[in-house]
C-alpha cells in the first residue's frame, strides 16, 4: 500500500458532477487541495472578451501551462487531492472531434503521475453556471471520454456515485486508505 503521506489524487468526473464541491469540502476537513484551472482561464478569459470555445487549441493551452504551474505547488511526500488534472482536455477535444495535439499526449505522459483516479458520476439534477457550457448529454459523454483517457494511461478508475456530500467524501477518504 503507498503511503498516504506520498499520495496525488485526481477528483475528475464530467462538468455537474460535484468535483469542486468535494474539493472544498476536502480542504475545510484540512487537506492539501488544488484547485480546478480550466474555470480560472475561462474567467479570465470572459474579462478579456475572448469566448474559450471558439478556440479549444488556444484555451487547452493555456490550461495545460497553468497546470503544469499549479502541480508545482505539490512538495514531495504531500498528500494533495487535485480538482482535475491534465487528461480531462483530451475530453474537450474529442467531444469536439477534433484529435487530441501531440504537446497535449506528451504533456500527459510527463505529468499525468497518480496514486488514485476517483470519477465522480453525475448528479442527478444539471445546472449551468456561466462558465459551464455544455448541456446535460455532452456532460454525460465527457465524463465517459475522461474514464476511458484515464483508463488508457492505465490507471485504475475509482467510481464514486452521486450521493450526499458527507458520505462520498467518506467513500473517497476510505478508496484513498484515510481514517473518516
Amino acid at each position: 500500500m503507498v503511503n498516504v503521506l506520498q499520495m496525488k489524487i485526481v477528483i475528475t468526473g464530467g462538468p455537474c458532477s460535484g468535483k469542486t464541491t468535494v474539493i472544498k469540502h476536502l480542504e475545510k476537513e484540512g487537506y492539501k487541495v488544488l484547485h480546478e484551472v480550466p474555470r480560472e482561464v475561462i474567467l479570465e478569459y470572459k474579462k478579456l472578451g475572448k469566448d474559450h470555445s471558439k478556440n479549444v487549441h488556444d484555451f487547452q493551452y493555456d490550461v495545460l501551462k497553468r497546470t503544469i504551474e499549479r502541480n508545482k505547488m505539490i512538495k514531495e511526500g504531500e498528500l494533495t487531492f487535485l480538482d482535475i488534472d491534465i487528461p480531462e482536455g483530451v475530453a474537450y477535444f474529442k467531444i469536439r472531434g477534433m484529435k487530441p495535439p501531440e504537446w497535449l499526449i506528451s504533456a500527459i505522459k510527463e505529468h499525468a503521475k497518480y496514486h488514485k483516479v476517483i470519477l465522480l458520476e453525475q448528479a442527478p439534477f444539471f445546472e449551468k453556471d456561466g462558465v459551464r457550457v455544455e448541456n446535460e448529454e455532452t456532460s454525460k459523454k465527457i465524463s465517459k471520454i475522461i474514464e476511458k483517457t484515464y483508463r488508457e494511461l492505465g490507471y485504475e478508475i475509482y467510481k464514486v456515485p452521486f450521493m450526499e456530500l458527507r458520505e462520498r467524501v467518506k467513500v473517497i477518504k476510505k478508496i484513498c486508505g484515510l481514517n473518516s
